[in-house]
């Protein structure tokens, strides 16, 4: 850890980065259900193709959104492992 962050601000971050793990792992979760269904809707499916074209555009979007959370997830914890500096800066 960063010498110069005080112990209680280290716990802070720890307790706030504890939440995005849980966050992480829930989010994760409902997607799988999300898939499952998807994947059901469109085997079994007999509406207009515009409504199977408008759930399709939500499926992608909801993919685009755990990949993002992923990629953050990645940045945070693997990319700044053990940089305590890295949490208190604001990108830009």
């Amino acid at each position: 850890m960063d010498s110069s962050a005080s112990p209680a601000a280290v716990a802070a971050l720890k307790e706030a980065l504890a939440c995005v793990v849980v966050g992480t792992l829930a989010a994760t979760f409902v997607y799988g259900i999300t898939v499952l269904q998807a994947y059901i809707y469109f085997k079994h499916s007999q509406v207009s193709l515009i409504t199977r074209c408008f759930v399709a555009f939500l499926f992608a979007l909801d993919t685009a959104t755990i990949i993002l959370t992923f990629v953050g997830f990645y940045d945070d914890f693997v990319t700044h492992f053990d940089d305590v500096g890295s949490f208190l800066k604001i990108p830009g």
